[in-house]
């Protein structure tokens, strides 16, 4: 990995190797950008992050939570909802994030009865 002269901290794979990774190592490199971004409080680009790499759900949510970004969170939230196989049973996600969310001062389970799956 090769960081290619961007002063927002923003990771890019060279080309020449960019194939040669496996999915393991690119999520790896997402976690570590998505780390960066929140501790350089670019919280949105963070949520948008996290929710394409594998860091646990609760973990992501915690850390939102911990520096007061509810907008961001919503955003990481959304995002994560919109990736959820049509297989999973969305209802079970929707009353977990109701049940996470009740005292962040939004209400998931509406956000997520407006989405279109």
């Amino acid at each position: 990995m090769q960081r290619q002269g961007s002063p927002r901290g923003r990771f890019q794979l060279r080309p020449d190797i960019a194939g040669e990774q496996t999915a393991e190592q690119r999520d790896l490199i997402s976690s570590s950008h998505a780390h960066a971004l929140l501790e350089a409080k670019r919280y949105f680009p963070a949520a948008q992050t996290f929710a394409r790499c594998s860091v646990p759900f609760e973990d992501v949510v915690l850390k939102f939570l911990d520096v007061n970004e509810r907008d961001a969170l919503r955003s990481y939230l959304m995002l994560r909802l919109e990736q959820t196989r049509k297989s999973v049973c969305v209802n079970q996600l929707s009353r977990f994030l109701s049940k996470l969310t009740k005292g962040a001062g939004f209400n998931a389970e509406d956000d997520a009865r407006n989405m279109a799956c």
